[in-house]
């Protein structure tokens, strides 16, 4: 429908509950919302009286309306949810860099459930808690909690490895892990302590160490001096974490307190987890897209994004405004929990003054990232001004594009290439290239570089599109022969006026053309900082894909000659036994165990 006809086909909209999606001319989605009754909420947007900011915009930009109508709104506010992690509309209110956020995962769709770090997408049958804003923090509470209970960490690859050779590694020999791998725990007791460290997440400390401490004398009452010594050593870890943590309410209710300061487009949500009347943690979380927007619908589409994927939630949650339509999302949350969630907006008392408390942090948290982002922004901008002046260039290079080698001895020789725009990676733009020139077995890093810088160049002349940004600087990894390497492929497609530099790693020095002596940066400079930066990632992003093809040539080596042995099998015999070495080295009977016939493990024999 046409945009000016947006106000007027809103009236057909039906009076009932449902989702509405804001699109474009193209058809990409804008803006996602629920509403009680579909004709009365978008019908809100085009009132006669001046709306705000980002409302104007978002009717400006949209040419028609999508809906979906629902039973009810609760059927709306989840339909909602899943149309915005879908289409990440412009328009929403976002959590800044909202897929980043760590998490500690049980794994229970393993049949020895690990505990972990994570970032991945919820999946079923696994619990999550979190999220977590400092991942370091984080690494270090796991690390903590493996004291307290040793439970497997370690990946499928690892644990059949293990299993396989019946020797458990270095986290069972330092009390980390019970190590089920060579079954040296009983289901039972495995279970046990799954299940004491999913209520020491949720904040039930005191009932854990209670535990504890009847497993300690239950051991010593045994006789068992030995695990009676780890029950205690568990139990004054366990203490000592509980200790830490300050009373803040006199309930033993689980809340969730929230603060919210806005500040432009940007804002920040702080949280305080409070479990059993103990404040337990802090976090705080960036969003964007609050510019011109609604305090209590920024509060609003946080709450919503924020538990919809949580697995543990609190009895009540505490917020410094209204939401829009508690009911419905009070009633969301209850039924995801499976028990009563209240939201409650306090006007005095101590929920009020932990209110307000959570909104100090917050304007701290948001004025400590404007100060973290402006400064890697003045670093990057002083990174660049350093290698204009160094290099003797017009402008600082906007566009830096770094190459690099790898390869064993002439094998599986691949070239990177990285870009860097405004002194930050840009990683939809890098490359990579399997090289060409050097027969099997012969190294020469020289030609190499003379390949890849070339095949870029020509690519940009036939105006490739996936290279079609010309650099403002080209880096080479090496000194002055890959530098004339580079000039080389320059030359040959006629890009004279490109600026180049070679970077070699011993003394980071950096050679330009037309300059017998290098160039040397100061060991504190941004610009060192920058090209060591780059230089570093054009590396690591040659390395991990010279390891991809050497993994594939191996895992084809041998296997592939035997008539019989497809993908499916070569695939189970690598899960079974881990390395072609090993497969070698089994016996034919161990072969036949794992599914090969005799025919092909005999061959395999003679491999």
């Amino acid at each position: 429908m046409a945009n000016k006809s947006l106000g007027q086909d809103s009236k057909n909209l039906p009076d009932k509950p449902g989702v509405y999606l804001f699109k474009n001319n193209q058809g990409s989605v804008l803006y996602v919302g629920k509403a009680k009754s579909l004709r009365k909420r978008v019908r809100s947007y085009f009132n006669k009286k001046p709306g705000l900011a980002k409302v104007k915009q978002l009717v400006a930009n949209s040419h028609f309306i999508d809906y979906f109508v629902t039973a009810s709104e609760v059927e709306a506010l989840v339909l909602e949810a899943n149309l915005i992690k879908q289409y990440q509309p412009r328009y929403n209110v976002s959590l800044r860099d909202d897929k980043s956020y760590p998490y500690l995962v049980v794994c229970f769709d393993e049949k020895w459930p690990r505990v972990r770090y994570t970032r991945e997408n919820h999946k079923n049958k696994r619990r999550y808690f979190g999220p977590y804003t400092n991942a370091r923090s984080l690494r270090e509470t796991l690390d903590t909690l493996l004291k307290i209970f040793p439970l497997r960490t370690c990946s499928p690859t690892i644990f059949s490895r293990a299993e396989n050779t019946g020797k458990p590694c270095l986290y069972y020999h330092i009390n980390r892990c019970p190590g089920p791998c060579v079954g040296l725990v009983e289901e039972e007791e495995y279970e046990r302590t799954l299940g004491q460290i999913s209520a020491f997440l949720e904040g039930r400390q005191e009932q854990v160490i209670a535990d504890l401490k009847r497993e300690m004398t239950k051991a010593s009452k045994n006789l068992e001096f030995e695990r009676a010594g780890l029950f205690r050593d568990r139990v004054r870890t366990a203490s000592q974490i509980s200790d830490k943590q300050r009373v803040a309410m006199d309930n033993r209710l689980n809340q969730d307190v929230f603060g919210l300061s806005i500040e432009g487009e940007i804002g920040c949500v702080q949280l305080f987890k409070i479990r059993a009347g103990k404040l337990i943690g802090s976090e705080d979380f960036i969003i964007n897209q609050v510019g011109g927007v609604d305090v209590n619908e920024s509060l609003t589409e946080f709450v919503k994004r924020f538990y919809d994927d949580l697995s543990v939630l609190p009895d009540e949650i505490v917020l410094p405004n209204p939401v829009e339509e508690p009911e419905a999302i009070c009633e969301w949350l209850s039924a995801k929990r499976s028990r009563k969630v209240k939201i409650t907006v306090p006007m005095r008392g101590k929920k009020r003054r932990l209110v307000e408390m959570a909104e100090e942090n917050s304007h701290h948290s948001l004025a400590r990232y404007k100060m973290r982002s402006d400064y890697e922004s003045k670093r990057q901008k002083a990174g660049l001004q350093e290698l204009m002046k160094a290099l003797g260039l017009k402008s600082p290079p906007s566009v830096i594009e770094c190459f690099d080698i790898s390869n064993i001895a002439g094998t599986n020789a691949v070239g990177s290439m990285v870009v860097f725009l405004n002194g930050r990676p840009s990683r939809q733009n890098y490359r990579r290239f399997k090289i060409r020139v050097t027969a099997e077995g012969e190294s020469n890093d020289v030609a190499m570089i003379k390949e890849v810088v070339g095949r870029r160049l020509r690519r940009h002349k036939i105006d490739d599109k996936k290279f079609a940004v010309r650099p403002d600087l080209i880096i080479v990894d090496g000194g002055k022969p890959q530098l004339s390497a580079a000039m080389e492929a320059i030359r040959e497609f006629e890009e004279e006026g490109l600026a180049v530099a070679a970077l070699a790693k011993k003394e980071e020095e950096l050679f330009i053309p037309g300059r017998a002596e290098p160039i040397t940066l100061p060991k504190n400079s941004q610009g060192l900082f920058l090209v060591k930066r780059v230089r570093d990632e054009a590396h690591r992003f040659a390395i991990a894909y010279h390891r991809q093809l050497r993994s594939a040539t191996m895992s084809r080596s041998g296997l592939d000659k035997i008539p019989g042995i497809g993908p499916k099998r070569r695939k189970l015999l690598l899960k079974k036994f881990g390395s072609l070495k090993k497969i070698k080295a089994a016996g034919v009977d161990d072969l036949k165990a794992a599914g090969i016939p005799k025919e092909l493990a005999l061959m395999i024999k003679e491999l």
